[in-house]
């Protein structure tokens, strides 16, 4: 079980960009790198990984980069959070 999957996302006001990568393992080991404006979604992600996956060593990265036009005031996205759990599954199916 080796497997690499990316996706992006251009948003109105950010381009959000989540890279999965997983190695074979008898158990599973997440290490997830998300920037500190998402933080206190760490543990639903890691959560969300344990459900669609048995094992593995997981290493789940989330990078976004705010548009020129947009304040550096950002609040968390509820639209934004389900898109990124559906492209997690997606990318966890092989898809």
């Amino acid at each position: 079980m080796t497997g690499y999957g990316k996706a992006e996302a251009l948003l109105p006001d950010k381009k959000l960009t989540i890279e999965v990568r997983a190695l074979n393992s008898k158990q599973l080991d997440t290490n997830t790198r998300i920037p500190s404006l998402y933080k206190e979604k760490e543990l639903e992600i890691r959560k969300l990984i344990a459900s669609t996956l048995e094992r593995g060593k997981v290493e789940c990265s989330f990078f976004y980069e705010l548009s020129t036009e947009t304040s550096s005031a950002s609040s968390w996205n509820s639209s934004t959070h389900r898109f990124w759990c559906s492209r997690f599954s997606e990318c966890s199916r092989g898809r």
